[in-house]
């Protein structure tokens, strides 16, 4: 992963990017319930 790669990355880019990873998820499941 990039994260991997790039260890200087700051911890809280690496959470913003989880976040665009897991938000369009639950955006489909609260789209299906």
């Amino acid at each position: 992963m990039v994260e991997e790669e790039n260890p200087s990355t700051p911890a809280h880019t690496r959470f913003n990017r989880q976040l665009k990873v897991r938000q369009p998820t639950k955006i489909l499941v609260n789209s299906t319930s």
